[in-house]
């Protein structure tokens, strides 16, 4: 995806990408840099830098309208015990950045 957009470039080397991973994917971090590792080789992408961020869970309550992050998921509200809570932040998994420099 990241190489696609660098390619509307014309003749762009892509150099960093940034991918937003939410806690609540359930993605192992050190997993997911090792596969990308692994598909990059020979591919002329390995010098391409990948910075993988995790998203924290962050919900918001309807009965009190507190935000608040959450390590688990479907907690009730830490202000008011309230159930009826939207998760606003944590399910992601985006290509954040693309940096490329020009030829």
């Amino acid at each position: 995806m990241a190489n696609a957009e660098a390619a509307c470039l014309g003749s762009a080397q892509l150099l960093r990408v940034g991918v937003n991973v939410g806690a609540d994917c359930d993605i192992d971090i050190s997993a997911l840099e090792n596969a990308l590792t692994m598909i990059r080789h020979d591919t002329g992408l390995e010098s391409i830098v990948i910075h993988l961020s995790l998203c924290p869970r962050i919900y918001c309550c309807h009965h009190c309208g507190r935000e608040y992050a959450s390590e688990k998921s479907l907690q009730k509200c830490m202000e008011c015990g309230s159930s009826d809570c939207d998760l606003m932040s944590g399910d992601e998994l985006e290509l954040a950045f693309i940096e490329v420099a020009k030829a």
